[in-house]
């Protein structure tokens, strides 16, 4: 299993610590041996995203995934291209049942992403009702930047359910056959 390497140095109760995505996200070796990365990119108010983008880290790392996790604010994004896989998440804003979207400083961060083709993209998102209009909204904000957009995933809380986990397996399980 892989080391998971995180933006911050302490769970929600601790410092942050802020710092530059490195430019390059890891060595990437122009053989068969070498070790897929993956950028988790968050925004978090209350910490529940960020614990939901520690989950998917974690599953990551048990699959050999040599994985980033930042927050927006942690972040260059000049680096986030040249990963493999790449998941941008946002709390649900809105209303309980209607008009839910991803918060303005979400959208103002994706607005300067560099144009994403390299990575496999995927959304997650934490809600409280349900997720409505949330994942429309942010591939709205993300169409130009990010044109192929592969996964959908979202929790109450901190951590996917069972059939969000298999829907990453089977995110992963294709990425692999694609030679990722």
């Amino acid at each position: 299993m892989l080391e998971v390497s995180h933006g911050r140095t302490s769970g929600p109760s601790g410092t942050d610590r802020r710092g530059r995505w490195p430019s390059k996200l890891g060595a990437r070796l122009h053989d068969h041996h070498a070790v897929p990365t993956a950028a988790i990119v968050y925004c978090s108010d209350t910490w529940t995203t960020a614990g939901l983008a520690d989950d998917i880290a974690d599953h990551l790392g048990r699959r050999g995934i040599a994985t980033r996790v930042a927050s927006i604010g942690e972040i260059d994004t000049d680096g986030l291209a040249e990963a493999d896989y790449l998941f941008l998440g946002c709390w649900t804003h809105g209303w309980f049942v209607v008009n839910q979207h991803p918060v303005q400083r979400w959208v103002d961060w994706a607005n300067v992403l560099p144009r994403l083709e390299h990575p496999r993209v995927a959304l997650f998102t934490t809600y409280r009702v349900r997720t409505g209009s949330m994942f429309g909204r942010m591939r709205r904000v993300l169409r130009e930047k990010a044109p192929r957009i592969e996964l959908e995933l979202k929790a109450k809380g901190t951590h996917l359910t069972d059939e969000g986990h298999r829907a990453l397996d089977e995110f992963l399980d294709a990425g692999e056959r694609l030679g990722v």
